[in-house]
C-alpha cells in the first residue's frame, strides 16, 4: 500500500473511530510499520528507522492542527502513538476509572421500547467495543451473549431466550444469537413502539401542567375556604346583630367613665353576654385604711 495514501484524519473528536482506522491503514502499509509503532524499533538498523519513519509520518499527516501541535515533538513512532493515547484515553488510572464507568452503563443497558433487536444490539456493540477499546478487561462474546439475553423485552422475546438457553453458548457467535432473535421477530410480527414526536411530548407536558395548576388552585381555595370557616365559626355561633352593637359601644363608654373613678374592671367572654367584674383601685402612696371587706360588682349585658 502507498504509504502516502491519504491516511483517516482526527481533529480531536471520535479518537476510537480513528484509532480502529489508523492502525488498520499503519497495517496495510506494512506489518513492520505497525509494529515499530505498538513495540518500538528492534535495532537502530536503517530498515528499522524507515519503518519508524513511515509510521511517524502517517500519523502525523493524519492529525489536525490542535492535536498536532500538542504531540509533534515527539521523537519516535512509538512516542508519538502513546502521547496521543494518553492525551484522548488519559493513562492507566483514567482508563482503569473510565472502564468502570462503563461497565456500570453495561449492567443497566435494556432494550428500548421503540427498538427492534438490531437496533438495541448496534448499540450494545457499540458501548462494548468502548470498553474493549480501553484494554483494562475484554468483554467475551460468551458474555455479550448472555447480555443480549437480559436486555430484550421478555415478554416478546421469552420463546427464543429460552430455545438458545439450551444450546452451548460457547458454541453461538453473538451474530449468530442476533439472527435467531430477528427471525423471531418476523415471526411473530413484533413491532416496535413509536417513539413520542416532540409535538406529542409538548402536548402531554402542556397537559400534565394545566392537570397541576387546576389542583394547585383547588388546594388553595379549599385552604381558603377552611380557614374562612375557621374564622366565621364564632361569628356563627355569636352573631353581631345591630342592638348586640349598640350595647357595646355603650358599655365601652361606661367603662371609660369607670375608670376614670378609679375602679379595674376585668371582662369575661361569653357565648352571647359579656360578665363585667369591678372593684376598687387603691393608692399606693396613702395609708391603707382599715380593711373593709370587698365590693365586688357583676353586670351583664347582651341581647
Amino acid at each position: 500500500m502507498d504509504p502516502f495514501r491519504p491516511a483517516p484524519q482526527f481533529d480531536g473528536t471520535g479518537f476510537q473511530r480513528w484509532k480502529v482506522l489508523i492502525q488498520a491503514h499503519l497495517q496495510a502499509t506494512g506489518l513492520n510499520v505497525w509494529r515499530v509503532v505498538s513495540e518500538g524499533m528492534k535495532n537502530n538498523g536503517h530498515q528499522d528507522k524507515q519503518h519508524d519513519v513511515t509510521a511517524k509520518c502517517i500519523i502525523l499527516s493524519s492529525l489536525s492542527d490542535n492535536v498536532f501541535n500538542r504531540v509533534y515533538s515527539c521523537k519516535n513512532a512509538k512516542e508519538l502513538w502513546k502521547t496521543i493515547i494518553e492525551n484522548h484515553e488519559g493513562t492507566e488510572d483514567v482508563a482503569n476509572e473510565k472502564y468502570y464507568v462503563l461497565i456500570d452503563k453495561l449492567n443497566s443497558f435494556k432494550q428500548l421500547d421503540e427498538e427492534n433487536a438490531k437496533s438495541m444490539y448496534s448499540r450494545l456493540n457499540t458501548l462494548v467495543n468502548e470498553i474493549n477499546s480501553l484494554g483494562v478487561k475484554q468483554i467475551e462474546n460468551t458474555e455479550l451473549i448472555r447480555k443480549i439475553f437480559h436486555s430484550l423485552r421478555r415478554a416478546d422475546y421469552d420463546l427464543v431466550i429460552t430455545i438458545l438457553y439450551e444450546k452451548e453458548l460457547n458454541t453461538l457467535t453473538p451474530i449468530q444469537v442476533l439472527n435467531k432473535v430477528i427471525t423471531h421477530e418476523l415471526r411473530n410480527d413484533i413491532k416496535t413502539k413509536a417513539p413520542l414526536s416532540s409535538s406529542t411530548h409538548s402536548a402531554l407536558a402542556c397537559k400534565q401542567l394545566k392537570k397541576l395548576k387546576k389542583m394547585a388552585i383547588k388546594d388553595r381555595s379549599s385552604d381558603e375556604e377552611e380557614e374562612e370557616a375557621r374564622s366565621s365559626s364564632y361569628d356563627d355561633k355569636v352573631p353581631m346583630n345591630l342592638n348586640l352593637y349598640k350595647q357595646v359601644k355603650k358599655m365601652n363608654k361606661c367603662l371609660k367613665k369607670i375608670n376614670l373613678i378609679g375602679y379595674m374592671v376585668f371582662l369575661k367572654n361569653g357565648p352571647h353576654h359579656q360578665l363585667m367584674k369591678v372593684e376598687k383601685k387603691f393608692n399606693k402612696n396613702k395609708e391603707k385604711k382599715e380593711k373593709k371587706p370587698k365590693h365586688e360588682s357583676f353586670a351583664t349585658f347582651g341581647e
